[in-house]
């Protein structure tokens, strides 16, 4: 789950559909990954590395102040636009471990060579899907297994 707070038009709002602290709290006690997917939803083809550090910064203060920060190492780009300029794309790289597109696809599994985490697949979700998403077993982090 990547999270960002304001629309295209930069209008603010609760990310998950409100209740932020809970939701973050209940996805990461539940195995699910959280991310950054910036902080206005802004276009990235034209950032330059001050755009994304601007929008890592504020973000990361943004999630901070709503919740204990989770491991954030992961960012999805806003309309899967990676940046033109090479610095931009660097400093991404150098912030967060992992890289999803904004459409989704079978990625293949990490330890296989053709894995890149800086380009993978993933599914989206809104508000609408939330609910439907994590009630499906599927997506759960199984219990531990005592050997």
């Amino acid at each position: 789950f990547y999270i960002s707070y304001a629309e295209d038009d930069h209008d603010f709002r609760e990310p998950f559909g409100g209740n932020v602290e809970t939701k973050t709290e209940w996805l990461q006690n539940n195995g699910f990954t959280i991310g950054y997917h910036s902080v206005y939803h802004a276009d990235n083809e034209d950032a330059t590395k001050a755009d994304i550090n601007e929008q890592t910064t504020i973000l990361h203060a943004l999630i901070n102040d709503a919740a204990d920060e989770p491991d954030l190492k992961h960012y999805a780009h806003p309309f899967g636009s990676t940046p033109e300029r090479t610095s931009a794309r660097r400093k991404l790289k150098d912030t967060y471990t992992s890289i999803v597109e904004a459409w989704g696809g079978l990625a293949p599994h990490p330890n296989n060579p053709s894995f890149n985490p800086h380009s993978i697949p993933r599914i989206e979700t809104n508000a609408e899907t939330f609910p439907r998403i994590i009630d499906q077993d599927t997506y759960r982090k199984p219990p531990p297994r005592n050997y």
